[in-house]
């Protein structure tokens, strides 16, 4: 017995560090329990954060729906304001547009009246000169044919009398006064061709450009019209 309470004796120092050190790691856990988080700390925590964030999620839904339905009466009222101004802009473009159309109508009228008044005072003063025109050219027409009617019964009636003096002469003379007379009537006959071509060709041409200028002017007029 004496000798286990010797070795008993020998075991407290070992007994007392294991205290100290049990004392020790007690204190450790106490201050780790005081100072750091556990899983209750850590949920409660999460579920007042939780709550937090839904509070501060309801007002920020909340401000946004207030905020877009602000926006949707601020569209609504500027769209409408557009339409009111397009509506009244497109009330002056329209009203102005008319006026500039009805302008050009009576513009567009009285240059086409214009244009055809002066068509016609130019298709008249032609016909006009044409008119004159082919009256010299008739009159000198008639005047020319009735000088070579006349030249030509003065020839005859010289040819008859110079028949009828030389009537009882040689037949010979006879027969060279004939074709004297003769020379002189194919003479006067060729001019009177002549004559009559000329004034045919300067009709012709009076006639081709008299029908091509009123061709040129109604075309014109057409152009214009159109």
């Amino acid at each position: 017995m004496d000798r286990l309470k010797t070795d008993d004796g020998g075991m407290d120092p070992r007994l007392t560090a294991l205290e100290h050190d049990m004392a020790v790691v007690k204190t450790d856990i106490a201050v780790i329990r005081s100072n750091y988080v556990t899983k209750a700390d850590l949920a409660e925590a999460m579920g007042g954060m939780r709550e937090d964030h839904a509070v501060a999620f309801g007002r920020m839904r909340q401000d946004q729906e207030a905020a877009i339905g602000k926006l949707r009466e601020d569209h609504a009222t500027a769209i409408g304001n557009l339409r009111a101004d397009n509506a009244v802009e497109f009330g002056r473009l329209r009203a102005h547009h008319e006026a500039m159309v009805g302008g050009l109508r009576a513009d567009n009228a009285e240059a086409f009246g214009r244009m055809h008044a002066q068509h016609e005072a130019m298709v008249g003063g032609l016909r006009a000169d044409n008119a004159e025109a082919f009256g010299r050219m008739h009159a000198q027409h008639e005047a020319m044919v009735g000088g070579l009617r006349a030249d030509n019964a003065e020839a005859f009636g010289r040819m008859h009398a110079h028949h009828e003096a030389t009537y009882g002469g040689a037949r010979a003379d006879h027969a060279a006064a004939i074709g004297a007379v003769r020379e002189d009537f194919a003479t006067a006959i060729g001019s009177l061709r002549t004559d009559i071509a000329k004034l045919e060709a300067t009709m012709l041409k009076w006639f081709i450009g008299t029908a091509t200028t009123l061709a040129g002017l109604a075309f014109a007029a057409g152009r214009l019209l159109h």
